[in-house]
């Protein structure tokens, strides 16, 4: 990985734009924030376009992020508001401390950032946008984060198609690898619930979501479930993936390189162990925290267990930025599939339209869908039994369904973002 991100140049950043998809760096600076947008002209030369924020200085994005404080530069006050984001999304919190910090971020950068993107993209007639998020902001799912545009709520997600990449280079070529996969024959290589053996480890919406977006997808499939998901497997069988699916646990850390791992039934796969291999249209880490970046560096870029996964072959690598329920991961995961496969659409475009799809999700929808998808089904009778139902923040009360729309809490639809193409 030691070119990671290196070598960008104009060259770079015209072949990372598509018509009508630009190319944004968001960066925040000691004195405001700086959105530098990179289009292309019909002719197809480049045109790079700024706008800059007074607000948020790189100061205040530190303090509202890692202390979850509103600071005032003008008289040095910080005033705590919520958890901390960044310790939240990158350890072990409470689902309510979780729910508080991820509301409390979102909520503040969506009137922030959100709706200033929103109308700098607007002007420049843009259907989508490739994110850069520079420095922490790369933490947040930016594109979910929500402001009120006098008729309620809205976010980027709503507006645009969106997707992220760590550097305009890596853009290029996701899209590059991408064109060359458009008609290669679909394999698909998983591996669900490798701790299911381990007290405490067990994923039970692991299997069911694997199994089946397998049925969407209808060709050849290949993958291992419980201590047979090892890195015998993966090593042997992620080549020859044109979609590579992990359902299991994961690790990410804002500060700690060594903390970036894919769990597997015979140990941690770091993200700095993996190699140039993969020649996958998809790898989909449905894991806790595999988006996560560790920020920071010399270079002020970032790099996660997602990115890594994109610099070893990947054209798009769709993963998560905080800890996620299984079983409303599996549903989101298996929509997303049928979005691809049923839909024909990419897998940033196929990932929006499932989340949004899933935080608008009514109860009755919600049993309808679980009634035509008979694993899930299974898996959700089996926890109704247990009595157990999510509540505000992911808290398990007496049965499993909540009234009214089940995910519409933005812990259990924002977290997965999509990187490359």
């Amino acid at each position: 990985m030691a070119a990671f991100g290196i070598g960008g140049g104009p060259a770079d950043v015209l072949g990372a734009v598509e018509p009508g998809w630009p190319l944004l760096y968001v960066n925040p600076t000691p004195v405001g924030t700086l959105l530098l947008l990179a289009t292309r002209h019909p002719e197809g030369r480049l045109a790079v376009s700024a706008r800059y924020l007074q607000d948020p200085t790189s100061t205040i994005v530190y303090m509202r992020l890692l202390a979850g404080a509103d600071y005032s530069e003008e008289n040095g006050t910080a005033e705590s508001s919520s958890p901390s984001y960044l310790f939240a999304i990158s350890g072990n919190p409470t689902a309510g401390q979780l729910h508080e910090a991820v509301t409390s971020t979102l909520g503040w950068a969506g009137p922030q950032l959100g709706r200033p993107i929103a109308e700098f993209l607007s002007e420049q007639e843009a259907a989508g946008v490739t994110l850069v998020l520079c420095g922490p902001l790369a933490t947040v799912p930016l594109a979910t984060a929500p402001w009120d545009d006098g008729e309620g709520p809205s976010c980027l997600l709503d507006l645009f198609e969106v997707r992220h990449a760590p550097s305009a280079a890596l853009t290029r070529s996701a899209l590059e690898r991408s064109r060359r996969l458009e008609n290669v024959d679909v394999r698909l290589v998983g591996l669900a619930d490798p701790h299911r053996d381990f007290p405490d480890g067990q994923l039970p919406g692991a299997e069911p979501e694997l199994r089946e977006i397998a049925r969407v997808i209808g060709s050849h499939a290949d993958f291992a479930v419980g201590k047979e998901a090892d890195a015998r497997f993966l090593k042997t069988s992620a080549g020859e993936a044109t979609h590579l699916h992990l359902a299991c646990h994961a690790g990410g850390g804002v500060f700690d390189l060594e903390s970036m791992v894919v769990c597997l039934a015979d140990g941690d796969l770091r993200a700095m162990e993996l190699s140039g291999s993969l020649q996958s249209r998809l790898v989909t880490v449905s894991a806790c925290q595999s988006a996560v970046p560790v920020i920071g560096g010399p270079s002020g870029e970032v790099f996660a267990t997602s990115t890594a996964f994109l610099a070893a072959g990947s054209a798009s690598v769709v993963a998560s930025l905080w800890q996620v329920d299984d079983l409303a991961t599996a549903i989101l995961m298996t929509r997303f599939y049928e979005e691809m496969f049923e839909g024909g659409l990419r897998p940033p475009e196929a990932l929006r339209r499932a989340q949004l799809w899933l935080r608008d999700l009514t109860e009755p929808e919600t049993l309808d869908y679980l009634e035509r998808h008979s694993l899930l089904h299974a898996e959700l009778t089996r926890r109704s039994r247990g009595g157990e139902r999510l509540g505000a923040g992911g808290s398990k009360v007496s049965s499993w369904l909540t009234l009214g729309r089940p995910f519409s809490d933005p812990v259990f639809w924002a977290p997965f973002i999509a990187i490359g193409a």
